[in-house]
């Protein structure tokens, strides 16, 4: 906020209030989430990134983001299927 405050000439008083009227807030930053922990507990102990993510108190959106970052693959929790499209055929056998 304050490089915005010099490159405008405005006061970073007048810019942080303004800024809270409109409704801005401070983003906090992301906790440090070892790439090696993500790999283990996903991929080698196929738990869901949701699972981990409310362990460890984010938002399942950031630890995908984390991972698809680090090429970790993400898969789908077991036991959930997609259903099929309407007017698309199913493979299963009844």
């Amino acid at each position: 906020m304050e490089d915005i405050a010099l490159e405008t000439g405005i006061s970073p008083y007048i810019l942080r209030a303004k800024a809270r009227e409109l409704g801005f807030r401070k983003r906090l930053p992301s906790p440090f989430i070892p790439t090696e922990w993500i790999y283990q507990e996903h991929v080698v102990n196929q738990r869901s990134i949701a699972e981990m993510a409310c362990e460890i108190g984010i938002d399942s959106q950031i630890l995908r983001k984390r991972a698809h970052k680090f090429g970790i693959p993400v898969h789908r929790p077991r036991g959930r299927r997609r259903k099929p499209s309407p007017g698309t055929s199913s493979n299963r056998r009844t």
